[in-house]
């Protein structure tokens, strides 16, 4: 079975209940910083008009212009019409900010939308702005974030490694028999944690295909592998702490095993 990018129903980052705008807000902000574009929520800045505040204010620093993006967030239960698309036309130009973001629960009304075109300006819902982000946050934030956590884990469950052969062969019978019961238990996910690590390492991910990288329910069977314990997220932030839990526990019953985290040397 083939998963696109295009799939949207289950590329969920946060939970999309953003009724509270502060959550909205905050949220927006923090998958900004995420993929490396430095973001602040209530930012005040001088105009021409005087002190205007922003709601989310971010500026990506790898971009050789510093690209500046000012966003508007409304967690309206209506769409939002075209009086707020204008004021927020004239906040860009006095802020002098080079891309506008209108994130919104319900989207924009028809005028409105019409009223953006040849505009720096894109309006999404929540739902549409962690798709226009995803593939960038789970390549840069979700991989790198396991790339961090799992070598010592890698280096226990991978097929040959020469220092934790020689602390093996150090172990009592009891020791070697525990060590083989936790490897028969985690070696199943050495090769996912080897995939996620790459796509760390490479920044991209190759073949999505194959790790229904976008599709969360096809995602969490690819993580699982041959293993019996489930996971239960219903999002992609709760599925990284869920993976996390289990690699740090994994690591640390090998790290009791040999009395120390025989890696950390």
């Amino acid at each position: 079975m083939y998963i696109y990018i295009l799939v949207i129903t289950h590329m969920i980052i946060f939970d999309d209940n953003c009724s509270d705008w502060k959550v909205l807000q905050n949220n927006i902000c923090n998958l900004l910083n995420e993929v490396g574009i430095q973001s602040n929520t209530d930012v005040v800045l001088n105009t021409p008009r005087g002190i205007i505040a922003i709601d989310v204010y971010g500026i990506d620093r790898n971009s050789v212009d510093e690209i500046k993006y000012i966003i508007e967030c409304k967690s309206w239960n209506k769409r939002i019409p075209k009086s707020v698309v204008h004021s927020f036309i004239t906040v860009m130009s006095e802020t002098g900010g080079n891309i506008g973001y209108i994130i919104s629960n319900k989207g924009l009304q028809r005028g409105a939308l019409e009223y953006l075109r040849n505009t720096p300006i894109k309006a999404f819902t929540f739902e549409e702005f962690q798709e226009r982000y995803f593939e960038t946050w789970f390549v840069r934030f979700f991989c790198q974030r396991i790339y961090q956590i799992s070598y010592t884990l890698q280096c226990y469950i991978e097929p040959f490694n020469s220092r934790r052969e020689r602390c093996f062969s150090e172990l009592t019978i009891s020791k070697q028999n525990q060590f083989k019961e936790k490897l028969y238990t985690y070696e199943v996910y050495s090769m996912q944690l080897a995939t996620l690590s790459n796509i760390s390492i490479h920044g991209k991910v190759h073949r999505k295909k194959d790790i229904g990288a976008f599709d969360i329910e096809e995602f969490k069977v690819y993580l699982q592998g041959d293993a019996k314990e489930k996971f239960h997220a219903s999002n992609y932030k709760q599925l990284l702490n869920e993976f996390e839990e289990l690699i740090n526990k994994a690591t640390e019953e090998f790290n009791e095993i040999f009395g120390k985290n025989i890696f950390n040397q």
